[in-house]
């Protein structure tokens, strides 16, 4: 699996409200080096969402530069952002947005099929993905029949079909209740620690940016510094007992 940094320099965004215009992202810039796993955090509305969404090619900035592995994103039209996101981006959210009609195993490899290239290679990659990640008895399940946990570990595998270089996370856990939420972030934590995989979450639980390797606040538009709570080496990871199945 590849990574990716990650350099955003000087972003602006805003959105129309009634007659004012709301500035949501002032002047902001972002460094995340290749391997890196960093915590955004702040208020609800303060626009964590908004900037993931820009480094996803989601949206465009008002002003600004966005660059990751050295690929600038204002330089690609619509389609090449599309592209580019396929290939190298992973996203995962608080809602896991499987599509409902189709079973967790067709939701993962859906993205490859996208894609294009061979069918099959594609199936047996999520098959794999599904079993490093517990569901090898969930493949034919559809949304509806699997737990909150569960969809949101599809949600997680889908992510990682094509070996993207980053993986985007906003609120992944926020739905869930505690353990749940824990199995999941544990998952998220090794795939960043065993295989090297650049992530970004946006998160409001403080024990889980705290286990990252840094923690930055999203305020006023711009990000600041705020110190881990553990300095991303918390022991209590290792509670997190299903990691061992991405060993």
């Amino acid at each position: 699996m590849n990574n990716a940094p990650v350099v955003c320099r000087d972003l602006h965004k805003g959105f129309p409200s009634g007659d004012v215009r709301i500035e949501v992202l002032v002047g902001l810039d972002l460094e995340v080096a290749a391997g890196e796993m960093v915590a955004i955090v702040g208020e609800s509305g303060v626009g964590k969402s908004t900037l993931l969404h820009l480094l996803a090619g989601l949206d465009i900035p008002d002003h600004g530069e966005i660059t990751i592995a050295g690929q600038a994103l204002s330089r690609m039209d619509a389609r090449q952002r599309s592209v580019f996101r396929n290939r190298g981006i992973g996203l995962v959210f608080q809602f896991h947005h499987l599509l409902p009609e189709f079973t967790a195993l067709e939701n993962v490899v859906m993205p490859r099929w996208i894609q294009g290239g061979n069918r099959s290679a594609g199936r047996s990659s999520a098959i794999d993905l599904l079993n490093r990640f517990g569901l090898g008895t969930r493949l034919d399940h559809h949304p509806a029949h699997l737990s909150g946990g569960e969809q949101q570990r599809v949600a997680i595998a889908r992510s990682l079909i094509n070996s993207p270089m980053l993986l985007l996370a906003d609120e992944p856990t926020g739905n869930l209740d505690t353990r749940t939420a824990e199995t999941v972030f544990g998952w998220l934590r090794s795939l960043n620690r065993r295989e090297g995989l650049t992530v970004i979450l946006a998160t409001h639980n403080p024990r889980f940016a705290g286990i990252c390797d840094r923690i930055l606040q999203l305020r006023e538009g711009r990000l600041f510094p705020k110190e881990p709570g553990n300095g991303g080496t918390n022991p209590g990871l290792g509670a997190f007992k299903v990691n061992a199945a991405l060993e």
